[in-house]
């Protein structure tokens, strides 16, 4: 229902949010929450229905994929919150100005940023992508790289199938199915933009924004992507060929090497997984490296094996 709180001024709107507190993105504001800002920023973007909070390892209120990354590669983390119950281009305008604020307000010049979307998420990074490249946002030219964790590029099955059901209902004869039917035709924008993995109204693909190195990290409920669980159902809620983008009889808008699958993580572990941090501390290896050289890193061009999750978090499943 988030698009209709939205509409009665009952919905929150997209912010920068620390240690569970938004944080006005104006410099004092920021100065005070982010004391030892760095020049190089990862923004974590979260999926549908939950918040920042998805990104935090269970029993650790502090501790997710963006802290680690920080503590290991000398980026500042900033986590976002939004109303997943909203269009995905209506949250991806608000992101576009968000980042375009974010810069405006950082203490000390921003020189680097990276994306990270977690399924609703990333299609959230790509219509921001789309509409700042547009209007030649100021932001755009610092992105470097973009991941998409788990993204439903083509759509989510579950959507689809909901979107028959509700179809269904609707057409038939019984005054109880119909009013079931309507009630399902209630669920938000938001929801509804995943059949497609739709980035605008009209529901025209995409590309990729140009100019960024683009990574799709995705999960598989079997060990092996290639066994038939893998095949049918992905990571359990987006299958192989949404989350890695690829269209039937057109150019994958992935290459092989741009796709890390991690075998036996679901769909809603993938925020918050040890291995599923490595894969993706890994994938973020190269841009690290430049912001962490005196940290011990490899320059570029040469190789830096990933560091495991320190043995606390490893531990957790």
């Amino acid at each position: 229902m988030g698009d209709w709180l939205h509409t009665q001024g009952l919905g929150s709107d997209m912010a920068v949010v620390r240690h569970g507190r938004k944080v006005a993105l104006e410099g004092p504001s920021l100065r005070r929450a982010f004391r030892r800002p760095s020049a190089r920023l990862t923004v974590w973007i979260h999926g549908l229905g939950v918040t920042e909070r998805a990104w935090t390892f269970p029993g650790y209120s502090r501790k997710s994929y963006g802290t680690l990354h920080g503590a290991e590669a000398g980026y500042t983390p900033v986590f976002v919150r939004y109303n997943t119950g909203r269009r995905i281009a209506d949250s991806g305008r608000a992101l576009d100005v968000l980042l375009e604020r974010l810069v405006s307000g950082w203490p000390v010049p921003v020189a680097e940023i990276v994306l990270i979307g977690y399924s609703m998420g990333g299609l959230v990074v790509r219509s921001a992508c789309q509409q700042g490249a547009e209007r030649r946002a100021s932001w755009i030219s610092l992105v470097r790289r973009a991941v998409y964790l788990g993204v439903p590029h083509l759509g989510a099955p579950l959507e689809k199938a909901a979107r028959a059901a509700t179809s269904f209902l609707r057409a038939a004869p019984n005054r109880v199915a119909r009013l079931l039917g309507t009630l399902a035709e209630a669920r938000s924008a938001g929801i509804k933009d995943l059949a497609e993995g739709a980035l605008q109204p009209t529901g025209e693909w995409l590309p990729l924004l140009k100019g960024v190195e683009h990574r799709a990290v995705l999960g598989t409920l079997h060990q092996r992507e290639r066994h038939l669980v893998s095949l049918l159902l992905g990571d359990g809620m987006v299958p192989i060929r949404s989350a890695s983008a690829r269209r039937r009889g057109l150019d994958a808008d992935f290459e092989q090497r741009q796709v890390t699958t991690v075998g036996g993580v679901g769909h809603l572990a993938l925020p918050r997984s040890p291995r599923v941090y490595a894969a993706l501390r890994a994938v973020l290896g190269e841009g690290t490296a430049i912001g962490a050289r005196s940290r011990g890193h490899a320059p570029r061009g040469q190789s830096s094996s990933p560091r495991r999750p320190r043995s606390t978090i490893t531990r957790t499943r």
